[in-house]
């Protein structure tokens, strides 16, 4: 509790700032206090008309006239159209306030447009960081909630696939985009599905589902590496890839596996896993290939 204090203190202080050289110049702002103009190409708030939490008026203001450009009662329309107007442009930013939107169809996140959730606040619990207060995509039925494009970030969001959602992420033939602070729960079949993707970087992403945290295995999976995150499934996870690295990432189970193992390495795979955990977990790398003693 006092280093907890002290740390603070310094915080307040700007000394921690001075140090790592952080400035406000430094540190880029995409929402500026009290304003709706910001650096963000459009910011997308919701108003909770009946008071149970849910946005039920969605609305996409641009972020350089303040001007509301789309409005509805259906958020994933709404983000859409924001998306497909920068991705027609010269691509941007759409910023995500603090609020819980019901999607009720997958979100595609072109080419050169980024999705941020305004800042979350974080806490730990058991060790794990937990994002609270912050912007949740919950699905409404059998879906995948985001496919990503090349050249984007995913990043502040909490993904909930309400115990109906298929899968949080799916990037197919796509790549030099980046995943980052996203806490993803309650999907049926898999949290992050790669599929012939190149050049990831995925940082601080926390999964709990019911089924598998990660799957590579059905396309090229080349140069993806995922830093600092953890992965609690009650299925196997699914790896293959040529240079996919993990660093320090956490790997557990809620149960046994159906499949009898916690994870399995399919094909001519160069898999790295460096400072990395196997808790909880039937801890066996798998491999699908056929070969003899010989080899």
């Amino acid at each position: 509790d006092w280093a907890k204090q002290r740390l603070l203190e310094l915080y307040a202080s700007g000394l921690i700032q001075q140090a790592y050289g952080l400035t406000s110049d430094s540190v880029p702002t995409y929402l500026s206090p009290g304003s709706m103009v910001t650096e963000a190409s459009y910011i997308v708030f919701g108003i909770d008309t009946d008071g149970d939490g849910v946005a039920d008026i969605i609305k996409a203001r641009n972020g350089t006239t303040g001007k509301v450009e789309f409005s509805g009662t259906d958020a994933a329309a709404v983000i859409q159209s924001a998306i497909d107007t920068l991705y027609s442009s010269d691509g941007g930013t759409v910023l995500l306030k603090p609020g819980l939107y019901v999607i009720d169809s997958t979100i595609t996140v072109r080419e050169g447009v980024n999705l941020i959730g305004e800042k979350s606040n974080e806490f730990l619990w058991d060790g794990k960081p937990i994002f609270k207060y912050g912007v949740t995509l919950r699905t409404s039925g059998s879906i995948d909630l985001l496919k990503v494009s090349d050249h984007c970030v995913v990043e502040n969001l909490n993904l909930h696939g309400n115990y109906t959602g298929l899968r949080a992420i799916v990037a197919e033939n796509a790549g030099k985009f980046i995943l980052r602070n996203l806490y993803i729960s309650d999907f049926m079949d898999t949290a992050i599905y790669f599929k012939n993707v190149l050049q990831v970087l995925c940082e601080k992403i926390y999964v709990i589902t019911q089924g598998r945290a990660i799957d590579t295995t059905e396309g090229q999976c080349d140069n993806v590496q995922f830093n600092t995150c953890w992965f609690l499934s009650k299925a196997a996870e699914r790896i293959s890839g040529n240079g996919l690295t993990f660093v320090s990432c956490d790997f557990s189970h809620t149960d046994e596996p159906p499949e009898g193992y916690g994870m399995y390495i399919c094909g001519f795979s160069a898999v790295n896993f460096i400072g990395c955990i196997f808790e909880e977990s039937v801890v066996q790398i798998h491999t699908l290939l056929e070969y003899t003693p010989d080899e």
